[in-house]
């Protein structure tokens, strides 16, 4: 059989396509860490934790493995695109469901790395904010992986990004977040801890200083009542986004390596 015919054979099959030398077929690696943040600033890398590659259509699981002692995985598979999940929700002192997933690009031969970092629901977005897309605004709770939304690009101009990251975090009942409410009438109901564009924490505004092209009204601490918060992960542009027509940094940061 020659090498086209092979090949062609192996994609039909639904198998990885061998080395043009005929060798075995080139895989893609995945590997990074697990850990979370806790509200004491605390972060721990998680030992024996599973995680999971699914396929992005059916949501089906592909590979699934455990952490090692240090909070390491790691995962081998057919180049492709997938998703890349863990929950939290298992651990001491977490208030329910905390679930992570980022869509992953895996190429053969490479070796790529994602950290899955989480943190308590007291840093993250009200379900009900409306994320601005190029098809309209969207609330974060139906947010899925893959979906374009604004972002902006190094000179501030809006350009369509795509969603890579999705966090859900559990919170207490007693849980408040702040309403930011600006001069024109624009308003966000999120964590103090959120970041905002420019990477401070929501809560570390000051009223009527300047923000977003308008000032800052009010900061009011209001009654939530969803049993999870909500954040996002944007590719292309700076990873700004814009919920309630307010523009927001993001929890989820791109490796997971700082304490965000």
């Amino acid at each position: 059989m020659n090498t086209l015919l092979g090949a062609a054979l192996a994609i039909a099959l639904g198998g990885a396509q061998a080395t043009p030398d005929g060798g075995a077929p080139r895989m893609a690696k995945l590997h990074g860490k697990v850990r979370y943040h806790h509200a004491a600033r605390m972060v721990t890398d998680l030992a024996d934790h599973e995680v999971q590659l699914l396929d992005p259509k059916s949501h089906a699981p592909v590979a699934t493995t455990k952490t090692d002692a240090q909070g390491n995985y790691q995962f081998e598979v057919k180049p492709g695109q997938y998703v890349l999940k863990t929950s939290f929700a298992k651990l001491p002192r977490v208030a329910g469901e905390v679930e992570v997933q980022k869509l992953v690009e895996l190429k053969g031969d490479q070796d790529a790395a994602e950290t899955l970092s989480a943190s308590d629901g007291t840093r993250c977005l009200s379900g009900r904010a409306h994320i601005q897309t190029p098809g309209g605004e969207v609330e974060a709770r139906e947010l899925a992986l893959g979906t374009q939304v604004w972002t902006r690009d190094p000179t501030g101009a809006r350009v369509p990004g795509r969603v890579v990251g999705l966090q859900r975090s559990a919170v207490e009942p007693e849980y408040q977040p702040l309403q930011l409410t600006l001069s024109d009438g624009r308003a966000v109901v999120l964590s103090t801890r959120h970041p905002l564009a420019d990477g401070r924490p929501a809560g570390a505004v000051r009223a009527h200083e300047a923000l977003d092209g308008a000032e800052v009204r009010s900061m009011d601490l209001v009654e939530y009542d969803l049993p999870v918060t909500y954040d996002l992960l944007v590719d292309g542009g700076d990873g700004t986004y814009w919920a309630d027509g307010i523009a927001l940094g993001s929890t989820m940061l791109p490796k997971g390596d700082a304490e965000p």
